[in-house]
């Protein structure tokens, strides 16, 4: 009625992202219960007070991937994104402890992944944590067809609904262009 044009493979996949999505950021964090006052402690150290009076924008999306199972961080370019996640990853391996957590890092293209890669090895080397915890960092980032074991000749994947990702958390850069 309106002259557009769907696939309906296409708007299914969107409508099934969609409600997946809707579904997931109103699950809290998976694991056992946050420790707040380490949190509030790791997050003062890795995201030093800006000036007076302003909202620390990197420390409050730390604080709200910490908090929830599904989290979207956007900005322009050179906002610290990516350094962000770094710190996020180092926040988690921390507060879980005893508990090993498993992290996988992405991008949609190969040259996305090495781009994200290079940034979290030079981002690690100015965290002020334990060599324990810059060493748990992951140092591969991959494809994300290369991650959820894309089929030959075929539009289907390894890792799918039925069979999820062996990861706690997957890092997803320039998420815009999947």
């Amino acid at each position: 009625d309106k002259g557009r044009l769907y696939l309906y493979r296409y708007w299914d996949y969107e409508r099934n992202l969609s409600d997946f999505i809707c579904k997931r950021v109103k699950i809290p964090a998976d694991g056992p219960a946050l420790d707040l006052s380490l949190m509030r402690e790791r997050l003062g150290l890795l995201f030093p007070p800006e000036r007076q009076g302003e909202a620390n924008w990197q420390k409050i999306a730390a604080a709200a991937a910490l908090m929830n199972s599904f989290t979207v961080i956007s900005g322009s370019p050179g906002t610290g994104k990516t350094t962000t996640v770094t710190k996020i990853m180092a926040l988690l391996l921390e507060l879980a402890g005893e508990r090993k957590i498993s992290l996988a890092m992405a991008a949609p293209t190969g040259k996305a992944a090495a781009r994200l890669q290079e940034a979290v090895k030079n981002a690690r080397e100015f965290l002020p944590c334990a060599k324990t915890i810059k060493a748990a960092l992951p140092e591969k980032a991959t494809t994300l067809h290369r991650l959820l074991g894309s089929l030959p000749d075929s539009p289907y994947f390894r890792y799918n609904q039925e069979n999820p990702l062996p990861f706690d958390v997957v890092i997803v850069d320039e998420a815009s262009m999947v």
